[in-house]
């Protein structure tokens, strides 16, 4: 709009009106109005600024406005540029004065103050505008700047508790600006930094945005015409970063489901399971004590079979994971076998007492019928001796063992049926004793033992006239059935036969000068050795030449295993003579095990090289065996426990409980966006717990 079309031709005019926008820090601001000579000739310039007031009131306001460096003339024709400047003037509104040349107004002069009308970028009003705050990288807004001039504002981020984020930004006018904003540590407590994975915290916040005001002559400009411009923030506070949050938080949320449902696995499975193989391991162990008592009477592969099956049925307790549904299944299964053990043990142990009973114990001697005991109980034994024993196994034992504890009974009280079976072998013996009247070895041997046909001076033929206590009638009868056996061989012997055996000879006649069932099976042994012609010379020097050798059955032996060690002589009917017995083999593995007899059992417990000896001994002294061949080496095979079925399982209970986690994630995470961390994680904890998805797999 041009103000100066009524000018004199002799002064130029101003082109347009000048308006001079303030700056908000208050700094001088300047201003270019053009004046033009529409004349032919120069005129001078004498040029100032009436005085300034306000538009709205027009109430004059003190203003320090200057022109800077005015020219003295203008050519013709000439537009000319003449530079205004405001300093320190702060008017509350638009404010104009009148440009004068020479005192004659040619243009008027604006100062107008900027209406500061920055804002967030999608502001509106009444809604908070969201924010979003990491603790690593801070947030960021956008600041739109519509007016005309640039500011330097200064943002200040702050709520009750913490501290204020507060920068100055440079907004170039006209213009939008992103305004980054530092992360503040005190926004970031420690004890929200976990809770945050699942809910982070959020909160109403205030961003002020004020323009800068600098000092200007020494002094602080301590008021604005621009007002400070406040909006409601809506602060999320991120504590992680926004890739990894997902992740950490489903792994706590898995964590806490799958606690809940191993929880659920203990106290379903776990507890009673462990309980039971506790209380199973219990058993085992009190039957350590029973199986390494086990006399040396007993055979030893019935010994070493009792230990076998301890160790494999806690071999078997451990071979599965308590934690499985199918323990407690396997674990009635070691129950049954324990209790065919425990049962198997009580078996030998009353076994070794009927073998006490007969041999050494018993009041009254009564050969017959302590031989039949030991025959029962050596036929209940032979029922035990094996690998597996199963219910039949046990059952023909126990049957064996009553056999045996009967015939034991009845030598308390001779029946009827006894009796008469004495009277009968009475007479076989005494028509032998007439058949043998010129025997020479049999009137030896009665000369060295007057009692035994004494105890037959009576006529015991008849049952009835044998006395109440006909122990001594027994025992005298089964000595001289041996007598009467041997006699025959014995005087068929050549002068030189007789001498090789006539050690042999008067051992069997000290035997039967005892009563001791130990003694006439020994003297028994003696008869076949007389019969069978060996002498215990002949297996000395076979055994002191090392004529033998060592067998191991299986020859590579399993850890564990039973497996039967023998010494075969080379001379094989020496090898099954009675005279074996004038000789003891002491074995010893390598390890706190010993066994005695030509045939023993034994089981290796781990898998390295074991030395086998074995020591004979007569009784007097040890024989001397050359080229060690009373030694060998035994490296067993280690067994590798079965564990496929166990990996398995393993992996299905894993599967299948990964698969039920993960279809609670989702409803877990709806749970604790509902809840205060502490209770949501209990919450959570209690999903897994008493999950249906859970407790299938369980009953499964």
């Amino acid at each position: 709009m041009a103000l100066g079309a009524g000018v004199a031709p002799s002064q130029p005019r101003a082109l347009d009106e000048l308006t001079i926008p303030l700056r908000p820090d208050g700094a001088p601001a300047r201003g270019t109005a053009w004046l033009v000579n529409d004349s032919a000739k120069a005129l001078p310039l004498s040029l100032s600024l009436g005085v300034f007031s306000m538009d709205s009131s027009h109430q004059g306001v003190p203003a320090e406005v200057s022109i800077v460096n005015p020219p003295s003339q203008i050519a013709a024709s000439q537009h000319l540029p003449v530079t205004i400047e405001t300093k320190n003037f702060w008017p509350g509104g638009g404010a104009s004065a009148a440009l004068r040349n020479q005192g004659v107004t040619i243009g008027t002069v604006h100062i107008v103050a900027v209406p500061f009308r920055v804002a967030l970028e999608g502001w509106k009003d009444n809604t908070p505008y969201p924010l979003r705050l990491r603790r690593n990288g801070g947030g960021r807004v956008t600041v739109v700047n519509p007016d005309p001039v640039a500011y330097e504002i200064r943002y200040t981020l702050s709520t009750a508790a913490v501290n204020a984020i507060s920068n100055v930004v440079m907004l170039q006018p006209e213009s939008s600006t992103v305004v980054n904003i530092p992360a503040e540590p005190s926004w970031f407590a420690s004890d929200n930094w976990f809770g945050s994975l699942f809910r982070e915290p959020e909160g109403d916040a205030t961003l002020a945005l004020s323009p800068v005001v600098a000092a200007a002559n020494g002094r602080t400009q301590g008021v604005s015409p621009w007002p400070t411009r406040l909006f409601t923030v809506h602060v999320i506070r991120a504590y992680w970063s926004e890739s990894w949050r997902p992740w950490f938080s489903y792994l706590v949320l898995f964590v806490l489901l799958a606690a809940g449902g191993v929880c659920s696995l203990i106290l379903t499975n776990w507890v009673p399971n462990q309980t039971v193989k506790a209380q199973l391991q219990a058993r085992l162990d009190a039957l350590v004590r029973a199986v390494r008592n086990l006399p040396t009477s007993i055979d030893s592969a019935v010994r070493v079979a009792t230990r076998v099956e301890r160790l494999r049925i806690g071999d078997e307790l451990k071979s599965r994971s308590v934690i499985g549904a199918d323990y407690a299944a396997m674990a009635k299964i070691c129950e049954a076998d324990i209790v065919r053990l425990e049962t198997v043990v009580a078996l030998v142990h009353e076994i070794q007492n009927i073998y006490r009973d007969a041999y050494w114990i018993l009041p009254g001697f009564i050969p017959t019928l302590m031989e039949e005991a030991v025959q029962a109980a050596s036929e209940a034994e032979k029922r035990l001796n094996g690998t597996s024993v199963s219910d039949a196994d046990i059952a023909a034992a126990s049957e064996y063992i009553t056999l045996a504890n009967a015939a034991l009974a009845s030598a308390k009280t001779l029946s009827d049926e006894f009796r008469g079976d004495l009277s009968k072998r009475v007479t076989e013996v005494r028509q032998a004793l007439t058949n043998l009247k010129n025997s020479t070895f049999l009137q030896e041997a009665l000369a060295r033992l007057k009692e035994l046909e004494g105890a037959l001076s009576a006529d015991y033929e008849q049952p009835a006239k044998l006395p109440t206590d006909c122990g001594a009638i027994d025992a005298a009868v089964v000595k001289l059935k041996i007598l009467t056996d041997i006699a025959p061989t014995v005087d068929a012997f050549e002068a030189t036969q007789k001498a090789d055996m006539k050690n042999v000879i008067e051992r069997m006649l000290g035997d039967l000068a005892f009563n001791s069932l130990s003694q006439i099976h020994r003297a028994q042994t003696r008869a076949r050795e007389l019969r069978e012609h060996k002498t215990i010379e002949n297996l000395r020097k076979t055994i002191e030449d090392g004529n033998f050798r060592i067998t191991v059955n299986p020859p590579e032996p399993k850890t564990g295993e039973t497996a039967l060690h023998r010494v075969e002589l080379s001379d094989r009917q020496l090898g099954s003579a009675a005279v074996r017995n004038e000789i003891v083999c002491t074995w010893a593995f390598g390890d706190k095990w010993q066994e005695v007899g030509w045939q023993v059992a034994h089981y290796y417990a781990e898998e390295r090289p074991y030395p086998v000896t074995v020591t004979f001994t007569t009784d007097t002294d040890t024989l001397q065996v050359e080229n060690g061949a009373n030694t060998r080496t035994v490296t067993p095979i280690r067994i590798k426990q079965p564990v496929g079925y166990t990996q398995a399982q393993a992996v299905r209970l894993t599967l299948a409980l990964l698969i039920a986690i993960v279809g609670l994630l989702s409803g877990a995470a709806d749970q604790i966006a509902k809840l205060d961390l502490v209770p949501g994680m209990i919450a959570i904890f209690m999903i897994g717990f008493s999950a249906d998805q859970i407790k299938n797999i369980i009953a499964k």
